[in-house]
């Protein structure tokens, strides 16, 4: 069972400063902050309009607003534009974008286009000087998903080392593919970590750790990843972009 969820509560694209603008404030900076202000009403079209208005010769705003426009295109269930922007952002960052990259990946995985997807989370994972987590996890997902078990454990673990909204479904797809190759005790720690980060609002963590402890008892228990009963998640993260 693959649960697939986004989390609109911590889009990565807004990019809102607190308090009231600072006198320095950039053009380029007014317009991003209006066009995430119309994001947060839902008026993507609107947005798109005003992340237009910021120009090619202030590289890291642009490459921002681009991202932000592909942000708004796939909320409008745009994707093949998302992807074009998304594109279109790495180049003006010179692929040090690991967010677009992530996302380019999001919507190509909508777009069926896996190996792109693949290369793009690839991307992501290696453009930035600590590990994007949400990339590394979706990595995970992929190779659980193709039985390549011993990859996914590797790809899982490093996920957990990274915070954010994708730690505990690390946790819980770790857990899932230790169980699958027998380590049963291992996978119980995870599901409990996965359980301990939601304050135990995570049912199919708990539906995993009972079936674990479950199989934990049974004699020479085997689990035939054909007739699997445990609960592997992909999570679609959008996390908070830094101003």
């Amino acid at each position: 069972m693959v649960l697939k969820s986004v989390l609109f509560s911590t889009l990565i694209f807004f990019t809102y400063l607190e308090g009231q603008l600072a006198a320095q404030t950039t053009p380029a900076e007014v317009f991003l902050n209006a066009g995430n202000a119309l994001v947060a009403k839902g008026h993507y079209e609107d947005a798109i309009k005003e992340y237009a208005k910021v120009r090619p010769g202030q590289r890291e705003f642009y490459s921002r607003a681009l991202y932000n426009t592909g942000v708004c295109y796939y909320e409008l269930m745009e994707t093949e534009q998302a992807v074009l922007s998304y594109r279109k952002a790495l180049a003006v960052s010179e692929s040090k974008y690991p967010r677009a990259a992530y996302a380019l990946g999001v919507a190509l995985e909508d777009l069926k286009q896996l190996n792109e997807a693949k290369e793009a989370y690839l991307l992501a994972s290696r453009s930035g000087n600590q590990i994007y987590g949400p990339a590394v996890f979706k990595l995970g997902v992929i190779a659980a998903n193709a039985g390549d078990l011993e990859t996914a454990v590797k790809l899982f673990r490093r996920a957990t080392l990274s915070k954010g909204v994708h730690s505990a479904a690390s946790h819980n797809n770790l857990g899932v593919t230790l169980a699958l190759q027998g380590n049963f005790k291992e996978a119980e720690t995870e599901f409990k970590i996965a359980l301990a980060q939601t304050d135990s609002a995570y049912p199919d963590a708990e539906h995993n750790l009972g079936l674990c402890r479950a199989l934990l008892q049974t004699a020479d228990a085997r689990v035939r990843r054909d007739d699997q009963q445990f609960l592997i998640n992909n999570l679609t993260v959008f996390e908070k972009e830094k101003p």
